[in-house]
């Protein structure tokens, strides 16, 4: 992961392994978290592109507004990792990084940030809450960005 120190938010660079992962991708997978290994302990720069806030309210039955439970997740798009070179990343993790805020989520987990992020960008987002998203102004230069420490792969 790359994490931004003294915050909650952090960005995934290899995801835990997956039990229905071919062959393939657990091979990739391992070489990937080989290659990132020199670089733990290295600052990167990762530019951001939108920040989103996703709101539920969840009926847990009861009826009423007691039986009502807010449940929320929030991410940041990123556009961009710098300090690392291209040949040590994830290929499919990097086609959508993402930087969690984990300190966001109420009644979601990791795993609803990922797929939410991965409906996002093949553009089929099905949605039954609310979704807010805050842009950086257009053409704002630099765009906004944010230094995180690459921890323990």
């Amino acid at each position: 992961a790359a994490a931004i120190p003294g915050t909650k938010l952090h960005m995934t660079l290899v995801p835990p392994a997956q039990p229905d992962a071919s062959n393939a991708a657990n091979a990739e997978r391992g070489r990937a978290i080989l290659a990132l290994q020199p670089y733990v302990g290295a600052t990167v720069t990762l530019t951001l592109r939108a920040y989103h806030l996703v709101t539920w309210l969840v009926d847990r039955g009861g009826g009423g507004a007691r039986g009502k439970q807010i449940q929320q997740l929030a991410v940041w798009e990123v556009e961009a990792v710098a300090g690392l070179p291209d040949g040590v990343h994830f290929v499919p993790q990097s086609q959508i990084y993402h930087v969690t805020d984990l300190a966001a989520l109420i009644g979601r987990s990791s795993r609803d940030v990922f797929e939410f992020i991965r409906a996002l960008k093949s553009g089929r987002v099905e949605h039954d809450g609310e979704i807010r998203t805050i842009r950086p102004p257009e053409g704002m230069q630099p765009p906004p960005q944010v230094l995180a420490v690459v921890t323990e792969i």
